[in-house]
């Protein structure tokens, strides 16, 4: 499905095209390898929160030093910058330190590869680079 925002900084308010991808069979893939991996290894992210309300539970307690700032970021194409060997190495490891049998962990990076490789390849309204 294709959705579009409404570029309010920009005359005419053009709108920029979003593609929502969340019934594609890779995002299905992902989010199923997500959720495996994670009852598998028991692994919860440390410095991770679902939502502002979770956020504010975390931190309701803190007291923060004086003159601080609680701030945040928008955040722009996270997920291509994560380094994939490193990653997948970690991955690997906590997989064996929960006794998967090695064709299970096989199977995992086959599909974890698909997943990627598939999500990758196609970038719709990407910018054409100038030519030269």
């Amino acid at each position: 499905m294709l959705y579009g925002l409404p570029k309010v900084d920009m005359t005419g308010i053009p709108l920029r095209p979003v593609v929502s991808y969340v019934s594609a069979p890779t995002y299905l893939l992902a989010k199923f390898l997500d959720r495996w991996f994670k009852s598998t290894t028991d692994f919860t992210p440390l410095y991770s929160v679902k939502n502002s309300v979770t956020l504010v539970d975390k931190i309701k307690h803190v007291d923060p030093p004086p003159g601080s700032s609680l701030i945040s970021f928008d955040v722009v194409a996270l997920f291509p910058r994560v380094p994939r060997a490193p990653t997948l190495q970690a991955m690997g490891e906590l997989l064996v330190s929960a006794n998967c049998d090695h064709e299970v962990i096989t199977e995992f990076f086959n599909l974890i590869r698909i997943s990627v490789s598939a999500s990758t390849s196609f970038t719709p309204f990407a910018k054409k680079s100038a030519s030269r």
